[in-house]
């Protein structure tokens, strides 16, 4: 919900010139990292498609006999996509969307999360499911009797099973020996010792090309449009674009983040933040090369998810001050020349029905405002 006030007219001091600055920082954030994609939903048919086709080459010599062979013929033929560029250095392959690492910390597994829009289970030792591909670096870990040592190095492994606890993990592999063939291992994931296991989540090429081509930006501005001065479900901000998403065949159901209420509409665009009229913008480093400035952020059918949000934007004679705790909108336009980004939302100011607005970037003087682009199912 946003509560709108107005106040007599007071000296600001130049906003936009930090927000000019953030975004001068977009023009040297990393090369890609990832694919476009930034949220699947988890247990999805392609995850399966990916374990048939794993457990199918078990016992099979798979192209060259190589690991990555064997990977790109697995993805391949599931209807994955392939041929990401290495990160963040040749041999550091690329599988999907970067989940996130896992190295031995103590006597259990530090698992570090990359991709928060993912529904795994924090705890549980493992940060992936079947269908994801772990990519082992100078790995010592026990099999799952932990009667054999293994050491995993430089080695590509799609999972095939995870205990409920997190704690066994079954993989299909291969490696290059005298007699390469695929083969399945379980491993026994608190026996962990050394190194680095980055896990991905393969995406399709239907999703792996979001953008315009999906059209769900505009399907879902027009769903807006169509509502307006309608009361949406229950009149609720985030309703409306819950509403339009499901109307539109778009992906919905994903994990709150950071905390609960920040709901996650899709992929993750950018991160604008604001501490003490400080702005900042932060854009994941699989867009990187797609987000050259605030158009691109703000495109049209964008969905805004605001956190603890405070706007002071001059007009004429007067302050406009919007505060918004947790508030969801989909962008509707966005003028260069001011800053300011043109919404349809729900819930504004007490009305219970879809109402245009505008929120001034430059103006923002604390809080979060999370971008996210509607995903496919």
């Amino acid at each position: 919900m946003v509560n709108f006030y107005r106040l007599q007219k007071l000296l600001l001091r130049p906003i936009r010139a930090g927000l000019i600055a953030a975004l001068s920082a977009l023009a040297v954030i990393a090369s890609p990292q990832v694919t476009i994609a930034q949220a699947i939903i988890p247990e999805s048919k392609l995850s399966l498609n990916i374990v048939s086709q794993a457990q199918s080459r078990i016992g099979k010599l798979v192209r060259d006999g190589s690991d990555v062979g064997f990977i790109d013929a697995v993805l391949n033929a599931a209807g994955a996509q392939t041929g990401f560029k290495d990160y963040p250095t040749v041999g550091d392959h690329v599988w999907g969307v970067y989940l996130g690492k896992m190295t031995h910390k103590g006597h259990g597994v530090l698992t570090t999360l990359e991709a928060p829009a993912y529904d795994w289970r924090p705890g549980r030792g493992l940060l992936c499911h079947p269908g994801d591909i772990l990519q082992f670096a100078n790995v010592h870990v026990q099999s799952a009797t932990r009667e054999v040592n293994y050491l995993l190095s430089n080695i590509a492994a799609v999972v095939t099973a995870v205990s409920p606890h997190g704690r066994y993990c079954r993989f299909v592999t291969q490696v290059s020996s005298s007699t390469p063939r695929a083969a399945q291992l379980g491993i026994y994931m608190p026996s962990l010792k050394a190194g680095t296991i980055r896990a991905f989540r393969p995406v399709n090429s239907r999703t792996a090309k979001i953008t315009r081509e999906s059209n769900l930006n505009g399907k879902l501005l027009q769903f807006c449009i169509h509502h307006l001065g309608s009361q949406v479900n229950d009149g609720q901000c985030a309703m409306l674009v819950e509403t339009g998403l499901e109307k539109i065949g778009a992906a919905t159901g994903f994990r709150d983040y950071p905390t609960r209420g920040d709901y996650v509409w899709g992929a993750l665009i950018a991160t604008i933040s604001a501490h003490h009229g400080k702005i900042t913008i932060s854009v994941p480093a699989s867009r990187a090369s797609l987000v050259k400035n605030l158009s691109e952020v703000f495109e049209p059918g964008n969905i805004l998810q605001l956190h603890g949000v405070h706007i002071a934007a001059t007009t004429a004679d007067e302050l406009v001050g919007e505060d918004a705790d947790h508030h969801t909108a989909v962008v509707s336009g966005f003028s260069d020349q001011d800053d300011v980004v043109h919404v349809l939302e729900q819930n504004s100011n007490g009305k219970l029905y879809v109402t245009r607005g505008t929120y001034n970037i430059s103006g923002m003087i604390t809080g979060t405002i999370r971008v996210y682009q509607p995903l496919p199912k």
